[in-house]
Parts: structure tokens; sequence; C-alpha cells
């Protein structure tokens, strides 16, 4: 009987435990179920939204593809469509999408840098830049303007020659013209004032140009030797007063630095964090609420007295330094001196105003050698000449001098330069032309003069193998002097050293006089005065 008892109350229990988990066995299935479905759906969702997202990619291109051709219509005038920052935008990706199909790394980099630029003038850099928090990025922002900066150095001319002789220097050479240009050079007053201005002021100044043709070819020299600043005179003017704005520039930024007045454009302002200052009103109140009335009401006053002290203080330094920096301003500005106004004596010559420096051609001695008067004027207010200094110079052309050497002439592509061979300050003359009459004992056409007062000859050939001019030693022209003293101006012969008296030599027994040695010094000077000095023809 207890083992039937016992057999049917397992029986119940296995029942029980079969039917718990068939029921977990169905849960089971239907869970499976669940999550075959929700994946169905999950599928299901993702491809519709990938469905969505296509055609909302497809839209916006659509949509910035119409941006972007409508940007390059309204970069065209009289179509009525006004540029907005989307259409640039959408022309510049549609750019920048493009350069990358096309696979080209310049117009990339290019149309990104472009797409990303800054337009501030100061950028916030980040710790891996260096900056470190709050730093800024570089700015070239000058602190004031240079008003020379767009200010040319040298004017712009255009020389007009004029050539008024023609000259045969040599026989067998072709022409060459003798040319002059007159270029006006400023007085100085900059860093870069004008060598060519004489005794400080404005100068007319006379170019000389020396021109021929060789073979088909025309060769150019000038004198003063060609330079940029010879024809391109300095912009004297515009740079004294551009220098002047630039300098009180400089002078107002170091007084508003001095002053803290400066507001640099490049400094960058730090974020205050939103931060607020801890307002303790309220506890100062329960601090205070003990005190008794009569001495919160002295309190009060004597901070209220030394805060109105404190404000006048700061008041009155405020003051001071208004006046300080108002004082530094001041020596910013141009002084006005008042010029001493002296006694004007009517009978006195008036001050230069001008100088004007001509030249003409007095000769040409020997091939490819002109011989060059320099005259410079001193003009008055109403231009009149209050002093005049003449000098002659002898200039040799080295193209010419080579056609008659019959070598190769250098090139005829560039500005050749006359070669001053030498400048005196006085010459002898005959009439208004220098003399070019020989010394005595010689046969060359030679030009005597003084040069800082010593006496300086020069010697001109027109022999095949010699050159065409030659400086002479000082003692031979002295020598030459004493032979024919009344030839001279006394002023030559007192230049010369006193000669070294020597001993009379004996002569040798049974000597006689050569015809050489008794000749008179007229019967030379007849002799040399046949010799070509050179042609000039107006």
């Amino acid at each position: 009987m207890l083992l039937v008892l016992a057999a049917c109350g397992n029986s119940q229990e296995r029942e029980k435990q079969a039917q718990e988990l068939a029921t977990a066995e169905k849960k089971l299935a239907e869970a499976k179920t669940f999550g075959e479905d929700m994946a169905r759906e999950k599928q299901l969702i993702t491809t519709k939204l990938t469905e969505a997202q296509a055609r909302l990619g497809e839209v916006r291109a659509a949509y910035h593809g119409t941006l972007a051709a409508a940007a390059y219509l309204g970069a065209e005038e009289g179509n009525g469509l006004a540029m907005t920052w989307e259409m640039n935008a959408a022309r510049e990706g549609f750019q920048l999408a493009e350069a990358v199909r096309q696979k080209e790394p310049k117009g990339v980099v290019g149309l990104a840098a472009r797409v990303l630029a800054d337009e501030r003038p100061c950028v916030a850099q980040g710790d891996e830049e260096g900056a470190g928090e709050g730093g800024c990025g570089p700015c070239d922002v000058a602190p004031y303007e240079d008003a020379c900066a767009d200010v040319e150095k040298n004017t712009t001319s255009s020389p007009n020659w004029g050539c008024a002789s023609l000259a045969a220097t040599g026989e067998g050479l072709p022409p060459a013209a003798f040319c002059t240009s007159t270029i006006e050079h400023p007085a100085p007053g900059t860093s870069v004032d004008s060598p060519y201005a004489e005794l400080g002021l404005p100068t007319a100044l006379d170019v000389v140009r020396v021109a021929f043709v060789h073979q088909g070819r025309l060769y150019v020299s000038d004198y003063p030797k060609p330079e940029p600043s010879l024809y391109n005179p300095p912009n004297v003017e515009p740079l004294v007063a551009c220098t002047a704005t630039t300098s009180r520039s400089a002078c107002i930024h170091d007084c508003e630095v001095r002053f803290n007045r400066y507001e640099d454009p490049c400094a960058c302002q730090p974020d205050d964090g939103y931060g607020h200052d801890h307002d303790d009103s309220e506890e100062t109140e329960d601090d205070e609420s003990d005190e008794p009335p009569e001495v919160r009401q002295a309190r009060l006053a004597a901070a209220e007295a030394e805060a109105e002290a404190q404000a006048a203080s700061e008041r009155a330094e405020e003051a001071r330094q208004e006046v300080a920096y108002q004082e530094c301003l001041a020596t910013c500005e141009p002084s006005e001196e008042e010029e001493e106004t002296a006694e004007v004596d009517p009978a006195a010559p008036p001050d230069p105003v001008s100088t004007t420096v001509t030249a003409n051609l007095e000769a040409t001695p020997a091939p490819g050698i002109f011989v060059v008067s320099r005259v410079v004027r001193a003009l008055g207010p109403s231009q009149q000449v209050l002093t005049e200094e003449k000098s002659t110079l002898v200039l040799r052309h080295p193209a010419l001098v080579t056609v008659w050497k019959k070598l190769s002439p250098p090139s005829s592509e560039l500005l050749g330069t006359l070669e001053p061979v030498g400048e005196l300050d006085e010459v002898v003359s005959a009439g208004q032309k220098p003399s070019l009459v020989p010394l005595p004992g010689k046969s060359e056409p030679t030009l005597v003069g003084l040069k800082g007062g010593k006496v300086v000859a020069y010697a001109f050939s027109a022999t095949q193998g010699s050159e065409p001019v030659k400086q002479l030693d000082a003692s031979t022209v002295c020598t030459a002097l004493r032979a024919e003293p009344k030839r001279f101006p006394e002023a030559y012969l007192k230049a010369c050293p006193e000669p070294v008296a020597e001993a009379p030599a004996e002569p040798a027994a049974g000597a006689t006089a050569t015809p050489e040695a008794t000749a008179t010094p007229e019967a030379t000077a007849d002799a040399g005065s046949a010799v070509d000095a050179g042609e000039v023809t107006p």
C-alpha cells in the first residue's frame, strides 16, 4: 500500500514538472519566433532607412546642384540673380567634389584651403601648435601705416634729344652726332638725393650723347655715365611728404604705447568662462547686524570718505597722464619755427634758387675724342644769372676709337659711356674756342689748361698705332711754357715750379750750332698751327 501511494506521488510530481517544462519550451519557442520577427522588422526598417537616406542624398545633391548652377548664373551680370553665401558654398563644394573625382591634388588643396580659410586677423591656436590656451596665431597688421609704401622712389622721364652738330673725328670714320638732352634734377631732401644736383639746388642738367652708325648698327654713348638715377631723378617732394607722414604716425604710435592708449588689432581676447564673482553682501549684512548703529554709520562714512579720496587721486592721476599724453602728441607735429627776419640789403645780390648745367661741343681733335665745354650757372628768382663757372672736358668714345683702330667694336645693344679723360678748370683759348696749337717742339694738337692750380696738357694724335689722346708730363709742359712765355697767361707760368739751375756744360771743341738749335719759338709755333685740329660742322 505504501509503495502504491509513493508511486502515485512521484507520478504527480513528474507530471507537474513535465507541464512546467512544456510551458517553458512553448515560451522559448514564442520568444524565438518573436526574435526572428524583430530581426525581420529590423532588416526591413534598415532597408527603408537606407532607401530614405539615398533619396535624401539625391535630393540634397540636386539641391546643391541647383544652388551651384544658380551661383554660376549669379556671377554673370544682368540675369537678376543675387549671389548668396549658400550659392557660393554650393559652387565651391561642387568644384571640390569635381577636383576629388578627377584626382587633382593641387586643385583639391587650393579649394579646401579656400573653403576653410578663416577671415579673422587673429586666430586662437590649439595647444598642439604651441600657442597654449588663449594664445594667438600670426598676425601681420602693422601698428601704423607706411605712407611711402606706394610712393615711387624715382620719377619717370622721357629725354628729348636734340643733335646740334655732326662731327668728323678722323679719316675713314663715320660722322658722329653730338646730342644733348636736359633732365631736371630736384634739390636734395631725402636719403635718395640726386648726385647731379649742383650747389644743393634744383638743377637742369644737360646729358651728352654721341651716336654713330657703323656697318648698319647704331652705337650710342652718354656722359655722365648712364645710371637709372640720371634719367629718372629721385621723386624728392612726394618722398619728403610721405616720410614726414610716416614719422608722425610712428611718433603717435610710440605715445599711444607709452601711455597705454594703443589697442593692438592682433590681440586675442581671452574667454572669461562665464565666471561670476561671489556675492557676499548677505554675509556682510549678517556680520554687520550685530554692530551698533552709531559704529556702523561711522564706519560707512569713513569708507565713503576713503573711496572719495581714492577716486579724487585717480582723477588727478588721469589728468596728469592726459596732459603728458597731449604733450607727447605735440612733439609729433612738425615744428613751425619762425624764421628770423633779418634786414635785407637792397644792394646785396639775391640768393640763387636753381642751377643749369649746359654742354657744348668745342672740337674733335683726334679720332673718337671730343672736347666739350661745361658751364654751371646759378640763377636767381627772376632766372637771372648770378654766377657762372666754366670747365672743359676731354671725352673719349670707346666704340669710335675701336672702329678707328680697326678692331671689333663692343655690342651695339648696350648703352655705352663717354669716358672722361680729364677735366680742366680753364684752358688756353683762341678767341671763343680752346686753343689746340702744338707746344713748342711738338707737332700734335695740344690742349693746355689748369686743374686745381696745376698746369695740365693733353696731346692728340691721329696716327695709327698710337693712342688718340695722352696726358703730357708736367715738366715737359712747363719747359714748353717757358720757351714761349708770351703765348701763355702769366698764371700758367706761376703754376709751374721753378726750374732747378744746372751748371752749363762746356761745348766740345769744334762744335757748331745746328739749325734746329737756332730755330726761333715763333717759327715753331707757325709750323704747328697748320696741324688739323678736327672739324665740327654745325
